[in-house]
């Protein structure tokens, strides 16, 4: 289930219209709005989109997406354009809209059809050269939108928790007993390196969802969290013996991205239990985030309920790792822990950038924002663009001052461009949102004024 965030729809760097009740002139400041509630954002490769509640009653109503169509992510649309304001998907979905997910021209949600506040059904679109899409075929593109069950099913038997996408491959987590806790893995798409997890690798694409599971065929536990990188996959498990979390990973370790070798392409065809310094445990895991090159976790190692250490491994040719150099890649999580002195509550990173956001005052909301990695595109936000890498991790905050003066909640990274969601009216609810980075593809929503921005920028804003 998603936090809910309200705001008005109000782009401080440009004109457009959302729908027939939200109409923006910027020059003159007169607006004419309605009340919407945003329920998630997400910006990826290049493409970024939102999900909107119109009717106030906390679930998602429209979808909005906008930036590169190349390969018909952005949904009847021409292939192969660029979208640069904020596009109205027009689709009868059927019930509430509860995750948007987008990754390599691919894009998701899925939906509430019952209206019990959890997903059922999963609708993909877009890319399928893979047999990402789930649908029972590959090697096309701009797929429509289709309703995705299990091969000979005509729903998952169970509430959808979660759904991630990586680079040619899908998955979603399934709560099967209906206590609100994922107990089946399912997962489809690109094979190649095994990341798929069923005990196979090679060149046969998984055109349906299937059901994923150690070799033992135990988990032994709930699933926590998941995400997807380009080869390698994983997941949290609260282990129901020890109640500790348990991180396997499968996939391919051609950057030692899970740690266990360092033989060029070695791979796991099954999901695989990592153990940081060989413990049978580590301690509390707060966040994972895979992408093509490196993977992180957050550990609440004093079971507080709040991250205090970060692993990070993987290639480092950008400096995303933090390191303070440019390694060619960190061969294991213990050889590179980021230790604060302040709560960590997400970590997002995506092969060039990471992104971590800090709680300083102990109120469950972000505060600070560090990044490290490529400038290339501005994506730092520290005002420079094209300068050299940022080694260590740097704060960011808007020009000229010395916080976000309010809650961050939401943070998230693209290829090359950042997005903020603030609550600056420190009512749980947010009303701002701030990207940067590069528009070459009409990601920032804010039309081609700008090939890209260095600093963090005001998009949408009730607050101002």
């Amino acid at each position: 289930m998603k936090k809910h965030y309200i705001l008005f729809l109000i782009p401080l760097l440009g004109v457009f219209s959302l729908n027939n009740q939200i109409k923006i002139n910027l020059q003159d400041k007169k607006v004419k709005t309605e009340k919407g509630i945003i329920i998630d954002i997400t910006t990826n490769q290049y493409t970024s989109g939102m999900v909107i509640d119109n009717d106030l009653d906390g679930f998602g109503d429209s979808l909005y997406m906008w930036g590169s169509n190349l390969l018909g992510q952005i949904p009847n649309q021409e292939q192969n354009t660029i979208i640069y304001k904020p596009k109205l998907i027009n689709n009868d979905w059927n019930g509430n809209i509860i995750d948007l997910e987008i990754n390599t021209g691919t894009s998701a949600v899925t939906i509430d059809t019952d209206y019990d506040g959890y997903a059922d059904t999963l609708y993909m679109w877009g890319n399928n050269q893979y047999g990402q899409i789930g649908n029972g075929e590959s090697g096309t593109l701009n797929t429509p939108i289709t309703k995705i069950t299990p091969q000979g099913q005509d729903n998952w038997n169970g509430n959808i928790i979660d759904l991630q996408l990586g680079e040619n491959y899908s998955g979603v987590i399934i709560d099967n007993n209906y206590d609100g806790l994922a107990d089946t893995l399912y997962m489809w798409g690109y094979n190649i390196f095994g990341q798929i997890g069923n005990g196979e690798s090679g060149t046969k694409n998984i055109l349906y969802p299937i059901i994923i599971t150690p070799e033992n065929q135990k988990w032994n536990g709930n699933i926590e969290k998941f995400d997807l990188g380009s080869d390698t996959s994983g997941i949290i498990i609260n282990n129901k013996y020890t109640g500790k979390d348990q991180l396997y990973m499968w996939g391919m370790s051609i950057f030692s991205i899970y740690g266990h070798s360092s033989v060029i392409y070695p791979t796991e065809i099954f999901p695989n239990n990592y153990n940081v310094y060989q413990k049978e445990y580590w301690g509390n895991l707060i966040n994972i985030s895979f992408n093509d090159k490196n993977n992180g976790v957050i550990n609440d190692s004093n079971n507080d309920g709040y991250g205090d250490e970060i692993y990070l491994w993987g290639e480092n040719n950008y400096g995303e790792l933090g390191t303070g150099n440019e390694e060619e890649r960190i061969d294991y999580p213990s050889d590179n822990k980021i230790t604060m002195e302040k709560n960590i509550i997400n970590l997002e990173i995506n092969g060039k950038n990471s992104i971590i956001t800090i709680d300083s005052n102990n109120d469950g909301y972000g505060d600070e924002i560090y990044l490290s990695g490529a400038n290339d595109h501005g994506q730092i936000g520290n005002g420079t663009y094209n300068e050299g890498n940022i080694l260590n991790p740097v704060k960011i905050t808007p020009q000229e001052q010395d916080s976000w003066n309010g809650n961050i909640l939401k943070a998230t990274i693209g290829s090359n461009d950042t997005m903020l969601l603030l609550d600056q009216n420190n009512n749980g609810l947010g009303d701002t949102i701030y990207m940067w980075g590069s528009n070459a593809n009409g990601q920032l929503g804010i039309g081609e004024i700008y090939n890209h921005i260095t600093t963090p920028k005001i998009i949408f804003s009730t607050y101002y």
